[in-house]
């Protein structure tokens, strides 16, 4: 009992501390998609008719096809994960149909939740690799529940483990994806990429194109590890010496960082 009410205060004092870091708040952003796969974001001219990379698929990509809606965008699709694979494919089927049902409050979403009519095939493309700071192959580790859609590299959902089920999957570089494109600007990215977004961001911040905001989920925080919280402030000041302020739009591992130049 007393480890269990000492766990508790560590993880309140834990996100005061983010709250304190990231104390920035607007009133400029817009929230677009499911309340489960939704993002907060600010809205500037440079989305329009732009191309946003989105990394991690789901089963949820309601906060793509409404930026796509909204800004005639084209999106770059990064997902090697089974279950993603196949609700991208459902989307594909559907295009042309119009939306007919509420979005679920969870993450699986049915496609016809999604708005469709007017979006074209030429304005999704699905890359079938997992992003990483480089080109290789390597173990994707299933979560803990199996429910879950998401798998992960460092397997931090069974504790860092290696002796759960996995997969192999091929990797690509941010850097990859910029000269395969050829990008010579992005206006967003998103990285909803189960604790690989540490790794995946000190690499885009080596990058000659820098996008305009990045949209990210610090998975690992929730562990409320010490040294994870380390590696996250770390990243986060290197943010800040490239030019980003952090924006605080949810819970404290969801964060938006955006150019200063920008705002």
């Amino acid at each position: 009992m007393v480890k269990k009410i000492l766990k508790f205060f560590y993880r309140k004092i834990v996100i005061l501390l983010f709250d304190i870091i990231l104390n920035r708040k607007s009133n400029k952003t817009t929230f677009l998609g499911s309340s489960y796969g939704g993002w907060k974001f600010i809205e500037l001219d440079t989305l329009n008719n732009s191309v946003m990379i989105s990394c991690g698929v789901g089963e949820d990509i309601s906060f793509d096809i409404e930026m796509i809606n909204k800004y005639n965008l084209n999106i770059i699709f990064i997902d090697p994960t089974p279950r993603a694979i196949d609700h991208y494919k459902k989307v594909l089927l559907n295009l042309g149909k119009k939306k007919n049902i509420n979005y679920s409050k969870g993450g699986m979403q049915n496609v016809d939740s999604y708005e469709l009519s007017n979006i074209k095939n030429s304005q999704l493309t699905l890359i079938d690799k997992a992003i990483w700071k480089k080109s290789e192959k390597k173990k994707f580790y299933f979560p803990k529940n199996k429910n879950n859609v998401s798998l992960s590299f460092s397997n931090f959902d069974n504790n860092y483990r290696s002796d759960t089920e996995y997969i192999y999957v091929n990797t690509l570089s941010y850097n990859e994806i910029i000269n395969d494109f050829n990008l010579k600007s992005l206006s967003l990215i998103k990285l909803d990429i189960e604790g690989s977004e540490l790794e995946v961001i000190k690499s885009i911040l080596n990058s000659k194109i820098l996008p305009d905001q990045i949209l990210v989920e610090f998975d690992e925080l929730h562990t409320y590890r010490l040294n994870e919280i380390k590696k996250y402030y770390r990243l986060h000041t290197l943010l800040a010496e490239m030019g980003y302020i952090s924006i605080k739009i949810n819970e404290f591992s969801n964060q938006l960082y955006i150019k200063k130049n920008l705002l």
